[in-house]
């Protein structure tokens, strides 16, 4: 999947969702591609097909986006250099939470948190948080 098709997978899940979803940003430097809000939570979406693409610099700015914002920064991608996201996994790359487009589909359409986080380093460990809704109001 390209990121173009990719993009337009993840705007349409989350309207499906019930989100508000912002236009594409194609302004440069681009550190985000899309925005979301449904209720009290937003979404500041970075997408891109392998996840290795984000660099230190573009992190920083979307971490720093949605602090400023009270939003949630969220990397949506399909591969690394080395192999396809695991479904139901919590990757982070520079400290941006990073999931592939089914463990989104679960957690926002579905209602399922993702079971597992994974750590650069690869350790891994039961996470079970709450979907984003319930994760901001507590």
């Amino acid at each position: 999947m390209n990121k173009e098709f990719l993009t337009d997978q993840v705007s349409n899940l989350l309207f499906r969702a019930g989100f508000s979803v912002s236009d594409r940003c194609y302004v440069r430097p681009r550190s985000f591609d899309l925005a979301a809000r449904r209720g009290g939570v937003l979404l500041i979406l970075k997408i891109l097909s392998n996840i290795d693409g984000l660099n230190e610099k573009t992190a920083v700015e979307i971490r720093r986006l949605a602090r400023y914002l009270s939003g949630n920064p969220l990397l949506v991608g399909e591969k690394t250099r080395d192999h396809g996201l695991e479904g139901g996994v919590v990757y982070f790359r520079y400290g941006v939470p990073t999931v592939s487009f089914s463990t989104l589909a679960d957690w926002i359409v579905e209602d399922i948190p993702p079971p597992r986080l994974r750590r650069p380093r690869g350790a891994l460990r039961q996470d079970r948080r709450p979907p984003p809704e319930e994760a901001q109001a507590g």
